[in-house]
This record gives structure tokens, C-alpha cells and sequence, in this order.
């Protein structure tokens, strides 16, 4: 891999490391559970046992993805100290409609 790609995946990480994080969970999953196959119980069907891994890894980066929304939700709608600027629009826009119906 050149430097100017590994400097892209890490300026990428930077901006957002959930889907890095994500998928270095699902592998780690996967990898545990390929490591502890043979110490699974002799009534365990493979197939089952392939299932099982399947949803542990699904469950992992769904609780990942979870915490992350929280986290940008908690950032940009509880933690924020200036007012969206969506909002200022809207209030903008709503005194002039007060203002024209005033007038009328």
C-alpha cells in the first residue's frame, strides 16, 4: 500500500472511525469463533454453531452502530450551545410571514 492510501484511510478514520471500528469487531467475532470451534460442545450442530457466530458478529456492529448515533445525537442535539441554523432559518422565516400578515 503506498503512503498517500494509508494516509487516506487514516484521515478517513479520523473523520469517522465507526465503520473501521465495525468491521475490526465483526472479524474479531468471527476469528474468536473460528479459534474456539473445536471446543464447542459435541451437540452443537456446525451449522448452528456458523449461525450463532453470524449473530454474534451482526449483534456486535449493530450495538456499535447503536452507541455511535447516540453519540452523534448527544453531540449535535443536547451538546450543542448556539441554536441550528435550520432553526434560525425557520424562526427568520416565520417573522416575516408575521410581518406581511401584520400588514394585511
Amino acid at each position: 500500500m503506498s503512503q498517500l492510501e494509508s494516509r487516506g484511510f487514516w484521515e478517513k478514520f479520523k473523520k469517522d472511525p465507526v465503520p473501521a471500528i465495525g468491521m475490526a469487531g465483526f472479524f474479531g467475532v468471527v476469528g474468536y469463533s473460528l479459534y474456539n470451534y473445536r471446543n464447542k460442545s459435541a451437540s452443537t450442530k456446525p451449522s448452528v454453531y456458523v449461525i450463532q457466530t453470524r449473530v454474534a458478529a451482526q449483534g456486535l456492529v449493530i450495538g456499535i452502530l447503536t452507541v455511535s448515533l447516540g453519540f452523534h445525537m448527544y453531540q449535535n442535539y443536547l451538546h450543542r450551545n448556539e441554536p441550528h441554523e435550520n432553526a434560525l432559518n425557520l424562526h427568520h422565516h416565520h417573522d416575516q410571514s408575521k410581518d406581511t400578515n401584520a400588514k394585511h
